[in-house]
């Protein structure tokens, strides 16, 4: 997957809703390790902005994986079914053949958790969506930058380099980075440019 989003356009924003599950996991781990890589922020406050903004922090997803994970909740729905129905049948099974069962129960019934839980954290991962005004993905990044700041007690400021729209603010300089590593779509169809968005986490901040 992180070859796969290097050798795209890094202009073109990223459209998780034509991800399957596994490469948007793969996306936001990639996302991970480069705001490591390209910030001054500690590798454990960027996990917690991960879990906290991320994987929890959008409203809705995308029609396409909310279709999928509905499916897909289906399919384990009548799989439990299946199983609870085989664990009553096993019931019925001599004492021999009850010991060589149930082993295989709990391994089938641990995948079956796992499995559960990688595609509610998939849907939740993929919870970007456009909405008619503004520019809520974009915000939502600047917002979990403003986070990591709080969180490493760093000053959260907008401005910008005279005769530029470079940014000349720590704070301003980390959204901007995020931005172009998330690829948040902007309204023209285009990676969403770095400053409203840093603007209103700013504005938000000073809120409360």
């Amino acid at each position: 997957m992180q070859t796969s989003l290097r050798n795209t356009n890094p202009e073109s924003p990223i459209d998780l809703s034509r991800m399957r599950f596994n490469e948007v996991i793969a996306y936001f781990d990639c996302c991970q390790t480069a705001l490591v890589e390209r910030t001054d922020l500690r590798p454990e406050t960027v996990e917690k902005i991960l879990d906290e903004e991320f994987r929890g922090g959008f409203e809705r997803a995308p029609r396409a994986l909310r279709s999928e994970w509905r499916k897909r909740q289906k399919i384990w729905s009548k799989i439990h079914s299946a199983l609870v129905k085989a664990n009553e049948l096993a019931t019925e099974l001599p004492p021999p053949e009850k010991a060589f069962y149930y082993p295989c129960l709990d391994q089938i019934s641990a995948a079956m958790e796992e499995a559960d839980s990688a595609v509610q954290s998939a849907a939740e991962f993929a919870n970007l969506v456009s909405a008619p005004n503004g520019n809520p993905q974009a915000d939502v990044v600047a917002k979990a930058v403003a986070r990591a700041f709080e969180i490493e007690d760093k000053h959260i400021s907008f401005g910008r380099m005279p005769d530029s729209r470079e940014p000349s603010t720590e704070f301003g300089r980390t959204v901007q980075i995020a931005i172009e590593i998330f690829r948040p779509e902007g309204n023209d169809g285009k990676v969403a440019d770095w400053t409203a968005p840093a603007q209103n986490a700013v504005k938000l901040v000073k809120r409360g």
